[in-house]
């Protein structure tokens, strides 16, 4: 199973804090919208499926171009 976008490992103290370590995404809105999500640290969250050779698991038809 794919793991989830927010997972992704945050900075929490020091210098570098706030800072996100892993790897950003951009998704569809409609998709985003639909899932939830949160702000944290000036980071979107959201509980998507992200694969590693596939990329992020949306619905087709939330596709934009």
């Amino acid at each position: 199973m794919a793991p989830l976008v927010e997972q992704r490992q945050i900075v929490p103290t020091g210098s570098n804090e706030g800072v996100l370590t892993g790897m950003l995404v951009s998704a569809p809105v409609k998709t985003v919208l639909r899932a939830g999500w949160q702000v944290k640290h000036s980071y979107i969250h959201t509980p998507l499926r992200y694969d590693e050779a596939l990329g992020l698991l949306t619905d087709p038809g939330d596709d934009e171009f």
